[in-house]
């Protein structure tokens, strides 16, 4: 048995009321969608999501069932539609992650220092006013990816981007980001983070926080927020 996967629908805006709609269905993005942004230059459309392996049962050693998520529970991604020719193309942004290294090995050898380059649940996306620029805020990880247009459409996107390298772009926020607003003609960025309900604007050379205007007044997002920082500080990969 086969179910549908229509993630993203394309109506034709100029049809009228009645009639063909023009629908157009992409599928296979993601498991869970957050977000989708326009690149008017290149013509794609670029989704956050992450992936679950739900196809693997347990989440145990799979020393009973004989499967597991453990140690990989969900991929961040960026999928890039193009919709002149249908096309899919989904990019892991944490291709660095070394999945097979669990805590609960013995003797543990996840390498901890690789959350530094990682982001995890991408949600919105801005792209520069030239199409060259996205940035996209990483709710689970405090911070902003900053990404080539030319490196997240590449069709060798897997050989040739490394998060490693790739991660001195990023920009540390803070808690929970979830909202975006480029402002080019200024140099600014500003990111609502969630957690500590605050908008901090970035300066766009020097990648920089420039400001914080905050309104703390919901002590549960902000005990919620502590939790998370936490549990980044203690955790794996990420995502």
């Amino acid at each position: 048995m086969q179910l549908p996967d229509h993630a993203l629908f394309s109506i034709d805006a100029n049809l009228p009321a009645t009639g063909p709609t023009g629908l157009v269905e992409f599928d296979h993005l993601g498991t869970i969608l957050y977000g989708a942004a326009f690149n008017h230059v290149t013509n794609k459309i670029y989704v956050t999501n992450t992936e679950l392996p739900n196809l693997t049962n347990f989440e145990g050693p799979g020393s009973h069932g004989g499967t597991t998520v453990q140690g990989r529970l969900s991929e961040s991604r960026i999928t890039v539609v193009d919709p002149g020719t249908g096309t899919v193309d989904s990019q892991h942004i944490n291709q660095h992650i070394q999945y097979q290294h669990l805590h609960t090995d013995v003797p543990d050898v996840v390498d901890v220092t690789l959350k530094e380059h990682t982001l995890a649940t991408p949600m919105q996306t801005v792209v520069s006013q030239d199409g060259s620029t996205l940035y996209t805020v990483a709710f689970g990880s405090g911070k902003v990816g900053v990404f080539s247009a030319a490196s997240i459409e590449d069709p060798l996107f897997e050989t040739n981007f490394d998060p490693t390298v790739e991660s001195a772009n990023y920009i540390e926020v803070g808690p929970g980001p979830s909202g975006l607003a480029l402002d080019e003609a200024n140099g600014r960025l500003y990111v609502l983070t969630r957690f500590n309900n605050t908008v901090v604007a970035i300066d766009l050379v020097t990648k920089l926080s420039l400001i914080h205007i905050s309104e703390p007044t919901r002590p549960r997002l902000i005990s919620y927020a502590v939790l998370c920082l936490k549990k980044k500080r203690g955790g794996g990969g990420g995502g």
